[in-house]
């Protein structure tokens, strides 16, 4: 081996210790570089670690582990006997070093990547086109070849400056409302794009009922919204729920219409105008039958992109199936400590912020907890304590508690570890699929109980919070109702 040869090795070891390592240069080499493009003898464990570390990537998002890389190494090559013991010790000790390597140089491996990828891709073609055309490259050709090895560098970042001459940029942060009062109250007027919020409830306590609201309402606005469902299987009471809450009827009435036919002329205006006003924008998706994670998640959500469909909103219903495939898939176990099991939530709900930024989009996640947590007076975000290791990261968490008799319950929400907090009562309204602020009561923590506030002091709440818009809902649903009465006198 020359001493040139010997300095190549050299650049490709480092190479491909990056390429193991430091997610930054996996991202941007992903697309261009190819495991058949290591094509000298000694590069085969250099081909097979980039063709490991591309699958992993590709599944998790994330990069190996030192013995979990040698795990690979050793599947990919078994029972293929010119991959000998020589073979072997290459690939541990490019990764041994890989993960000893105190202060990687993502710079120098991107000047390394590029140098090879012109000399295995463009090198190799001009070399032919020398000597097909007798020592020479025509220009034409020559353009050809530089146009398709263009450099490819770490993303640097868009830059800002919010106090530049004649730059302002006052809106950057300007929430958009999805249409539940309540919601946009306690969110200080809506969602931002690239969000990702919770919401914690105990079994019927309201999960599918709000998700259904919460999309309908964000589609009426004339924008897409998706349920990505987890539930097992997208029944009939699924479907009840979104005509019901989309409609305004009474889901008995909901239930007992098989054809549009069935209705009254009143009914059957009132659902027109729904499907006028939701039109094909709410979407379900039934994940039922899933077997992967977030990354399949993210493929749906590419499919959508593709298609052309850009949702404001997707809610998850319920998401722990998705985490805990996603978990288990990235080495995790119920034994774990918090510790590991905090780190690999961090990761889980990074990559669903990255999923929500390249959608443009806020995401809901659906929890459902134990009967024991749901009885507290105070439900907080880190009462659920498998929930605790995502809690952390998120935007903001809503909790649903204080169920009475009488269909009232109060909404908490807490966001960055309780910087923020909020509450409002709520009125459960099953019968309409819907949720209502109830801003002119409140709870008496002496008995549990929901009273009345006195006049004076829900005028100024109705004034202060919103409430009149909330009324104004209230008033185009009973005004409904009214329509739907004198039809059937």
């Amino acid at each position: 081996m020359t001493d040139e040869q010997r300095v190549i090795k050299v650049e490709v070891d480092l190479l491909v210790m990056h390429l193991l390592r430091m997610p930054e240069v996996i991202q941007v080499a992903y697309g261009k570089l190819k495991p058949e493009h290591f094509t000298e003898e000694h590069e085969k464990p250099h081909a097979v670690l980039w063709r490991a570390t591309k699958d992993f990537w590709d599944k998790y998002h994330k990069v190996m582990e030192p013995e979990y890389a040698k795990a690979e190494v050793a599947r990919l090559v078994q029972n293929l006997p010119e991959y000998g013991q020589p073979f072997f010790d290459a690939a541990h000790e490019i990764i041994r070093t890989a993960w000893t390597l105190e202060s990687p140089l993502s710079w120098f491996a991107l000047e390394i990547l590029n140098r090879f990828l012109w000399e295995r891709t463009v090198g190799v073609q001009a070399a032919a086109a020398m000597e097909e055309h007798g020592g020479t490259i025509p220009r034409h050709i020559w353009d050809q070849l530089t146009a398709t090895g263009q450099q490819i560098a770490i993303a640097k970042g868009e830059e800002f400056t919010p106090f530049g001459e004649g730059v302002h940029l006052l809106g950057a942060l300007e929430r958009i409302p999805c249409g539940v009062i309540f919601l946009d109250q306690l969110l200080d007027g809506g969602f931002l794009p690239g969000e990702v919020y919770a919401f914690l409830a105990p079994t019927g306590g309201c999960k599918t009922l709000l998700a259904v609201q919460l999309c309908v309402e964000v589609a009426r606005r004339g924008v897409h919204a998706i349920v990505f469902s987890y539930e097992g299987c997208i029944d009939a009471n699924w479907m009840v729920r979104a005509y019901t809450y989309g409609t305004g009827l009474h889901k008995n009435v909901i239930k007992k219409a098989k054809t549009p036919a069935d209705f009254t002329p009143a009914e059957r205006a009132v659902y027109e105008r729904a499907h006028k006003e939701i039109g094909s924008r709410l979407h379900i998706i039934d994940m039922g039958k899933s077997t992967g994670g977030v990354e399949e998640f993210a493929a749906r959500m590419r499919d959508f992109r593709e298609k052309g469909i850009k949702p404001a909103g997707v809610v998850l219903d319920w998401f722990s199936p998705m985490f805990e495939r996603s978990d288990h898939a990235s080495g995790g176990g119920r034994y774990d400590s918090d510790a590991a099991k905090r780190a690999r939530g961090h990761i889980f709900v990074d990559r669903l912020k990255q999923i929500a930024r390249e959608n443009n989009c806020w995401i809901w996640l659906n929890h459902q907890i134990g009967a024991a947590q749901s009885t507290r007076k105070r439900l907080e975000w880190n009462d659920a304590a498998e929930f605790r290791q995502l809690a952390y990261y998120l935007d903001g968490c809503f909790t649903l508690t204080g169920y009475s008799d009488s269909g009232f319950a109060t909404l908490r929400f807490s966001k960055a570890r309780d910087a923020k907090k909020g509450h409002l009562i709520v009125k459960i309204r099953g019968e309409y699929g819907r949720i209502e602020w109830a801003d002119n009561f409140e709870r008496d923590e002496r008995s549990g109980e929901y009273v009345e506030r006195d006049a004076g002091h829900q005028v100024a709440s109705a004034v202060d919070a919103g409430g009149a818009a909330e009324v104004s809902q209230r008033e185009k649903y009973e005004n409904t109702k009214e329509e739907l009465t004198a039809d059937d006198q």
